[in-house]
């Protein structure tokens, strides 16, 4: 193989003068020399037992030469032979003088590295053979002759789809990686670790020359997580945590919760979906909007239960307030039953709840993060048109409802279908002469600061975009300061 005079000497050196003695009951035993093979442990036996492993493919590479074995199709010269330690696998056809050739290699190699074939564990495979094939390689080989599937450095090899008996050695592999009695005894912050880099990496050996079926990925599945939840084999649905992201530290975005509520869409049917002071069916708000003082009122876990088929049933939602309501608390409380009875309601059908951010007007989880990452609001839900950003986006008519009430305005604010001029124009009839000017005033401002809020969103300006709360606030500060430049007091319009 080309190694040098020196080389060669330092070899049997190291070979010649190495011994062992054997432990006894922790007593050393006598020195013995080895006759042949390599001692464990030594650094350099790997790299000789590699050298002397490439003598055997090198005669098998020498008999393709010579043409004493034939080529197959698609395998060259170096993958007629595969070895990995002492596993070794040769590709020949079955024809007699290309086994005795095998054979004689074998029987040879032996001869000259003491690592002689033990025939008794060695087998043939045929793939794809003909009638007669199997008891020629017998007799020829003197081995035994199996079938698909075999077993190679671990992996089940075969023509045709596993068995469910063939793949559970490997289900079985992977649930016995942990002992029985330890799995309860780990914490679960260490059976994490086991199954993110021990047990998950079972089965990879195998799935890199075989697709396992679907019920194999779920049975592996399934067990890793009965062993992470609950340290054993099995669990059934009560050992599972029902809220696994309890005590987590999770915060809720404020203006996503506002804009999760403005895009759904409550049609009432018979209530039993719907909650009565929390979701946005009254015309697109909720109680809360209309009547805040008395919500206050309502208990935490009343107000987070009551559906609207059990509140409007003998008007049992207005025992639900715990407290006395004050003069303006009674007004919002007339206001409430007043916006309810616009409220169509079918009691024969189902509620019927609609996402507003999809086309199928259902809700996706990736359409809805895609608008608040890119700063888009309701917006661009619906036709961007004047009106639209002005009066019929949730967003503005909560704007323009907070800033009429935050006044003491009894106007209505725009509707859905309402266009603004025509709305403008019929509102400013029910003023007095005095207070059209100031109520000019107002809805400018208010449609100047709609139009700059929307293109904050849409452009992504995160300083400028504020909540529906900060947007009354700045449209009643600037009002008040508008009204005192004209030299008049703000009162005045009401």
């Amino acid at each position: 193989m080309g190694f040098g005079e020196r080389f060669l000497k330092w070899v049997s050196v190291l070979l010649n003068t190495a011994n062992t003695r054997v432990l006894v009951n922790g007593v050393p035993g006598r020195r013995f020399v080895h006759a042949r093979g390599l001692r464990q442990g030594d650094p350099t036996s790997p790299m000789l037992f590699v050298a002397a492993m490439e003598v055997l493919t090198a005669a098998v590479k020498k008999a393709m030469e010579s043409q004493l074995f034939s080529r197959l199709a698609g395998i060259s010269e170096h993958q007629r032979i595969s070895v990995y330690a002492d596993d070794v696998v040769i590709f020949c056809k079955p024809r007699v003088a290309e086994l005795e050739a095998v054979k004689a290699i074998l029987r040879v190699f032996g001869e000259a590295s003491g690592l002689c074939v033990n025939y008794r564990k060695t087998s043939a495979t045929l793939i794809r053979g003909q009638d007669g094939d199997v008891d020629r390689v017998a007799e020829t080989l003197g081995c035994e002759v199996v079938g698909f599937p075999i077993k190679y450095l671990g992996m089940q090899l075969a023509l045709r789809p596993l068995t469910k008996a063939e793949w559970q050695p490997l289900i079985d592999q992977v649930i016995h990686c942990v002992p029985a009695w330890q799995r309860g005894m780990i914490q679960k912050s260490g059976r994490l670790v086991l199954i993110k880099s021990a047990i998950s990496a079972r089965p990879i050996h195998q799935l890199m020359v075989a697709e396992a079926p679907a019920w194999v990925l779920e049975e592996l599945v399934k067990w890793m997580r009965a062993f992470f939840w609950a340290g054993k084999r099995e669990v059934n649905g009560g050992q599972y945590p029902s809220r696994p992201w309890q005590g987590l530290p999770a915060l809720r975005d404020p203006e996503a919760n506002e804009v999760f509520q403005s895009l759904a869409d409550f049609k009432v049917g018979d209530g039993e979906n719907t909650l009565f002071w929390t979701d946005r069916w009254i015309n697109g708000r909720n109680a809360g909007e209309i009547a805040p003082e008395m919500v206050a009122l309502v208990p935490t876990r009343r107000r987070n239960a009551r559906k609207v088929s059990e509140a409007l049933q003998d008007d049992t939602w207005l025992s639900d307030a715990v407290g006395e309501l004050s003069i303006d608390g009674w007004m919002q409380c007339a206001l409430l039953w007043e916006e309810m009875e616009r409220v169509p309601r079918e009691g024969g059908r189902p509620d019927l709840i609609t996402w507003k951010g999809s086309a199928s007007s259902r809700y996706t989880a990736r359409a809805t993060y895609d608008m608040l990452c890119q700063g888009r609001i309701s917006w661009e839900m619906e036709e961007d048109n004047v009106n639209h950003i002005l009066v019929q986006c949730p967003y503005a008519k909560m704007v323009w409802f907070g800033c009429l009430r935050r006044l003491g305005s009894q106007l209505q604010e725009p509707k859905e279908n309402t266009n603004l001029e025509r709305w403008w124009t019929e509102a400013r009839k029910r003023l007095r002469r005095e207070d059209r000017r100031g109520f000019d005033t107002l809805v400018l401002l208010i449609a100047w600061t709609l139009w700059k809020q929307r293109n904050a969103r849409v452009f992504g300006n995160l300083q400028r975009q504020l909540s529906t709360e900060q947007m009354i606030d700045s449209v009643l500060e600037e009002f008040s300061l508008w009204w005192a430049a004209r030299g008049g007091e703000r009162r005045g319009m009401l």
